[in-house]
């Protein structure tokens, strides 16, 4: 996948002004470099004069042992792999880690943190052809009477629109399901010597290429996206 350096600064550009990075910031380095996820935990830390630290290899697949890492190494920035942040929320309340954010994307996330945790979940959505995120939502405990549905992928990041379209390139009224078509500075370039590919996920229109995502999504409550499953 050929990303731009418009695509990364717009990254860096977002997450700095969503949480605050900067000289303060103690940013965590666990996701592998082979999850475009990685761009987020470094980039934006090094543009921002944060201090990096990275995890080793022992702690990374551990909730448990990755609670007491954060702690001690005093991190109030992670992003983590969808699955390893629900076990991590699984976590009882007094073995929580002091975060002040933390961020999850991957997979379709199924779990809420605990009343009073510590730190914002955040779940972010994106493929990896349009720079690592496209939506972003603020993830609350679970309400009391224990009827929240399925957890959205949320609402666009600055600078990305989004478009939920039906089988003929049509927007799809509110409450009904689509496919998500993504524009805006982090759309790649297109994949790397693979011309047909490329013309089947990138599409031009007037206002600048959009990338097909295959995926269904439902506009749900006050606009939030909500993940619906795969064309295919």
């Amino acid at each position: 996948i050929e990303l731009t350096h418009r695509g990364l600064v717009d990254l860096v550009q977002w997450q700095h002004g969503r949480f605050g990075t900067g000289p303060g910031t103690r940013s965590a380095v666990v996701c592998s470099q082979s999850f475009d996820a990685s761009l987020l935990e470094i980039w934006p830390a090094l543009a921002g004069g944060a201090t990096l630290v990275v995890a080793d290899e022992d702690v990374r697949r551990d909730p448990r042992a990755l609670s007491g890492w954060y702690a001690r190494e005093g991190i109030t920035f992670a992003m983590l792999p969808t699955r390893l942040a629900e076990q991590l929320m699984a976590l009882p309340p007094a073995q929580q880690p002091p975060l002040r954010h933390l961020v999850c994307g991957g997979e379709q996330l199924t779990r809420r943190p605990h009343a009073g945790a510590p730190y914002e979940t955040v779940n972010v959505y994106g493929p990896a052809e349009i720079t690592v995120l496209a939506t972003e939502f603020t993830v609350a405990p679970h309400p009391a009477d224990g009827d929240d549905g399925p957890i959205p992928i949320g609402h666009p990041v600055d600078n990305t629109r989004l478009y939920v379209l039906d089988g003929d390139g049509l927007p799809c009224p509110p409450g009904t399901v689509g496919e998500l078509h993504i524009g805006g500075p982090g759309v790649a370039l297109g994949y790397h010597r693979d011309p047909e590919r490329t013309a089947e996920r990138f599409l031009p229109t007037p206002d600048g290429p959009r990338y097909r995502t295959g995926d269904l999504v439902e506009a749900g409550a006050e606009g939030a996206l909500v993940f619906r499953g795969r064309v295919d």
